[in-house]
């Protein structure tokens, strides 16, 4: 998510971009504003699938916990994937 910018760095500096898109940084734009246009959608989404149903405190902290844990595993699953396309 946060990491979206350096991805976009990493593809630009690849041979093949620079073969086909030398100096068009429209794309770059293009291609950043979609992720983070996504990025956004995702976590929206995710966050009222973990609403509260109440307003218990403790009902709050927990689907906070749920919504952070499920933060953290899609920032560890795209990691990988990520990583395996620049190795």
């Amino acid at each position: 998510m946060c990491f979206c910018p350096r991805i976009l760095v990493q593809i630009c500096k690849t041979q093949a971009f620079q073969k086909l898109n030398p100096a068009e940084f429209e794309l770059h734009d293009e291609v950043s504003d979609a992720i983070l246009t996504g990025t956004e959608e995702w976590f929206n989404i995710q966050k009222g699938l973990n609403q509260p149903m109440t307003k218990d405190l403790s009902e709050i902290v927990s689907a906070l916990s749920r919504l952070i844990a499920e933060v953290q595993e899609d920032i560890k699953h795209n990691k990988d994937a990520w990583n395996r396309v620049f190795v």
